[in-house]
């Protein structure tokens, strides 16, 4: 268990980073700066962390993985349209509604797109999907390829998640989970109104 003024030292110093980001990039950012900001000893700094890209690592981790548990829980669950029109997929609220508590954090790293924190999302969703097909025990009745399924998914999602963000979230994270969930049990043709 991490001591609660080490904790606290590692949220100032994230605060400082997440403040910087919201006007330098990564590269123009120094660890004298994220000092600066956050009011701590340079020394304090190295106390916990290598250098700045070790830091930003821990801090993507650290984000990202309070996300897969946020998310574990959900996997397993899934409700149908036909059975409930206005419920939506619990793993796609839970992850709209994380990203909402956090949106700080996700609105600047989409924003600077970090490759880090880039391939560990799309890694964390796909992952995510996968052990709901496995835990549904779906993987005998795909009709779709799996890693196409999988890329297909992950990458819509992604993209939407990104959108959402650069639009300033302007919808609920429950309305972009409910739509999402209607697009995912209609798929596309019916979707759009197509009937036949």
């Amino acid at each position: 268990m991490e001591d609660r003024r080490v904790t606290r030292t590692r949220l100032i110093l994230e605060e400082a980073l997440l403040y910087l980001l919201e006007s330098k990039t990564i590269e123009e950012i120094t660890i004298l700066n994220i000092t600066e900001q956050a009011n701590v000893n340079r020394s304090t700094f190295y106390a916990h962390y290598q250098d700045k890209d070790t830091f930003l690592e821990r801090m993507i981790g650290d984000n990202l993985t309070m996300l897969t548990e946020s998310l574990r829980p959900e996997i397993g669950k899934l409700v149908l349209l036909p059975n409930k029109a206005d419920a939506a997929d619990p793993l796609l609220v839970a992850l709209f509604q994380y990203l909402m508590e956090h949106e700080k954090f996700f609105r600047l790293m989409f924003k600077h797109s970090l490759p880090e924190f880039n391939r560990k999302l799309h890694d964390i969703i796909r992952e995510s999907m996968y052990q709901r097909i496995i835990s549904l025990d779906m993987e005998q009745r795909l009709l779709v390829q799996m890693d196409i399924l999988l890329d297909y998914t992950v990458l819509a999602l992604i993209g939407i998640i990104r959108h959402w963000f650069s639009n300033n979230m302007v919808y609920s994270s429950f309305f972009m989970a409910l739509q999402l969930s209607r697009i995912a049990d209609l798929g596309i043709n019916k979707s759009m109104g197509v009937t036949e």
